[in-house]
């Protein structure tokens, strides 16, 4: 190996953590490359968190082939960042990121005319490849016609997927990224005409006739241990059995659920976007990839009375009128699934207002939750 790919996998190994810390991504989601020469790219490893990897970790991958030597497997979406290496001479890093409004953007299928004042650093038009079920050949392709169509461009929107930033420097695709979210966060805006979330989420409400005020003000956190579970809600903690029948109230819809799932913690998720769809009291299909992989092929609406019944094979489910609960394996898992469901929700509700968009298909969906159950979850559990 040449100090220069040892360089490269340094460089990867700090962009990662920075990656993370930036709330561009949650745990492994997205991925980080630089260039080693003409023929290699070093990138980040399958299901590896970032926030332990070593630069030995990064895998060395032919531009041309997206061949590779050893054990650890690059990437699944290496085919983007050769695509990107092979066409643009100029670009040495490249940074794949799940952010919010890009992700919620990107489910329009338009691409986006950068305003003059953002344009100095992130180009003049941000395409929008065509969707394919990510980590695919066909994916690697809708992103390779779209940089070679478009020369110019230093960010790439991978539609109901995520975003590719380019950059000549590590630091200079982490300034796209950015930017860009600022971009896309005004042209939500602008699309939705609406002055702010706040009025976006406003104008979603009265367009669906929905009134009316959650009973109570917070579902509650909850861990399990054994066969118990603590559950904080306003800042009191209390402990219960989940074989306990005799619960009532919110202690016995954090032990259904308990009782359904293999969940080890719950938390409640009262963010604005996710009250708002929570409101319709209607299960959606998931907009983007990364909501079918994590929370199921559909985000149900329940009652306190059926939650236990309604999260089955899913990772949340919205509360009629009071947001949602999300479950993981810790506190960061259930976190991290919370975020997934703002960007569903974000996009259910700007797909309603524009018109623009639409649900991934039910087959896309089922797809993508199989492979992630039974290969990437079970490979980053492992690493």
């Amino acid at each position: 190996m040449t100090i220069f790919a040892r360089e490269a996998q340094e460089l990867v190994v700090k962009a990662g953590r920075r990656l993370v810390e930036s709330g561009l991504v949650a745990r492994t989601w997205g991925n980080i490359s630089a260039r080693v020469s003409d023929s290699q790219f070093a990138i980040t490893p399958k299901g590896r968190a970032y926030d332990t990897l070593k630069p030995e970790d990064i895998v060395i991958v032919d531009i041309a082939d997206c061949s590779y030597e050893g054990l650890i497997k690059p990437s699944s979406e290496k085919g983007v960042h050769a695509a990107v290496y092979r066409n643009r001479h100029d670009i040495d890093c490249v940074i794949h990121t799940h952010q919010l409004n890009a992700s919620v953007l990107s489910v329009l299928g338009i691409g986006i005319n950068v305003p003059a004042e953002d344009a100095q650093l992130l180009g003049k038009f941000v395409p929008n490849a065509a969707y394919d079920i990510s980590s695919t050949k066909k994916l690697a392709h809708n992103a390779e016609r779209n940089i070679v169509a478009n020369p110019e461009s230093v960010a790439l929107l991978l539609r109901s997927h995520g975003a590719v930033l380019l950059g000549k420097t590590m630091e200079e695709a982490f300034d796209r990224a950015h930017v860009l979210e600022d971009v896309a966060t005004k042209e939500i805006l602008r699309m939705a005409n609406a002055t702010d979330f706040e009025g976006l989420r406003a104008d979603f409400l009265k367009d669906h006739s929905i009134s009316g005020a959650r009973a109570i003000s917070s579902y509650g956190r909850s861990v399990r241990h054994d066969g118990r579970f603590t559950l904080t809600i306003d800042g009191e903690v209390k402990e219960y059995a989940i074989n306990d029948d005799s619960l009532t109230g919110l202690p016995k819809i954090h032990r259904d659920i308990y009782r359904q799932s293999r969940a080890k913690c719950i938390i409640h998720d009262d963010d604005p976007d996710v009250l708002a769809l929570s409101r319709m009291g209607e299960k959606t299909r998931p907009y983007i990839d990364d909501v079918a992989q994590i929370i199921g092929v559909d985000i149900p609406v329940a009652t306190i009375d059926d939650v236990g019944e309604a999260i089955k094979n899913h990772n949340a489910v919205l509360l009629h009128d009071a947001g949602a609960l999300c479950i993981g394996n810790d506190e960061e898992d259930a976190t991290a699934v919370a975020m997934i469901l703002e960007k569903q929700c974000r996009s259910h509700m700007l797909v309603t207002l524009t018109g623009l968009g639409k649900p991934l298909s039910r087959l896309d969906c089922w797809l993508q939750r199989l492979v992630y159950t039974h290969k990437y979850s079970k490979l980053k559990n492992e690493g």
